[in-house]
């Protein structure tokens, strides 16, 4: 019994290890839409995911305009308690949600866009290539063999440096490049790109 108990472990690990493969796979498919598909020795050594200082500006831009619309509103609930003023405010009070709406409306736009922007960008490092799909309306794919790659640049400002995001420019042939904005451990995917290439060389040499 234990003999074949040893004998019968390699075949089950074989069984978890194909398991845990096609798991991963429909977790990434789930990620980049049902549009990447991995071939048979592929494995995935990282995805990127994007970090959360691509939200600032579209963040400062809805409290801008959430600011602008919750002032009137205030000011109006206030000018309500002067009797003088009493007189307007029934007119004004029938314009304002409609006001608000619009600001609000505005503020939202561009932090929903950006969100959409994220969700449609999806960068996927396997030992074999670079899948590279961006696009909103309209998409482009891209994959890109590790063997193509001539260089990796991590570029990284004073305050990227200090919040851990920067950009990738990932270089290959005829000077084209692949640039990947403002990710997250940015560090962690060159280190991951460079060892890779590393390999691709030993083993051509």
């Amino acid at each position: 019994m234990k003999i074949k108990h040893y004998l019968a472990r390699p075949a089950t690990l074989a069984r978890r290890v194909k398991s845990a493969r096609q798991n991963a796979e429909k977790n990434l498919r789930e990620r980049t839409s049902m549009s990447f598909e991995l071939r048979p020795a592929e494995k995935v050594i990282l995805t990127v995911d994007f970090h959360w200082s691509t939200y600032l500006a579209a963040s400062a831009h809805f409290l801008l305009f959430s600011v602008l619309a919750v002032i009137p509103w205030a000011a109006t609930q206030y000018l309500a308690r002067i009797e003088t003023l009493g007189a307007y405010l029934p007119t004004l009070n029938e314009f304002m949600p409609y006001f608000v709406s619009v600001l609000l409306v505005i503020a939202l736009e561009p932090l929903a866009f950006k969100w959409l922007q994220n969700r449609c960008k999806h960068y996927v490092l396997t030992n074999e290539r670079l899948y590279v799909e961006d696009g909103v309306f309209s998409k482009t794919k891209r994959s890109v063999p590790i063997a193509a790659i001539n260089d990796v640049v991590l570029n990284q400002s004073v305050f990227q440096r200090i919040v851990g995001t920067g950009s990738i420019s990932v270089m290959t042939g005829n000077d084209a490049h692949c640039v990947i904005k403002n990710i997250s451990y940015p560090d962690r995917f060159r280190r991951q790109l460079s060892r890779l290439l590393q390999e691709q060389l030993r083993q051509a040499s």
